[in-house]
């Protein structure tokens, strides 16, 4: 089994864990609360909040891309798997 699919799998445990969810549902709801609650005036603070709610949005993408690097990794095992058996089936015709 290769890395890239031993991490993707781990990934999506990781995504797919109830507590993970809830915390990073709970870490976003709360930003997206404190962002709506800053005065229009504090722009510092807005665009701070800002950042870390795409900080959250983006730590989540980077699961997803060990995830779906995982799923690339499994499908070209089974291709060279397959590719290998092809190949061992014709030479043992012979």
């Amino acid at each position: 089994m290769s890395d890239a699919k031993v991490r993707g799998e781990n990934a999506l445990r990781i995504l797919n864990d109830p507590i993970f969810k809830d915390a990073m549902d709970i870490l976003e709801r709360e930003i997206i609360e404190q962002w709506d609650a800053v005065p229009v005036r504090d722009i510092e603070g807005r665009e701070l909040l800002w950042r870390f709610y795409k900080t959250a949005k983006k730590f989540r993408g980077i699961l997803q891309g060990v995830v779906e690097n995982g799923k690339v990794a499994s499908f070209r095992e089974l291709q060279d798997k397959t590719f290998v058996e092809r190949t061992t089936e014709r030479f043992n015709r012979r």
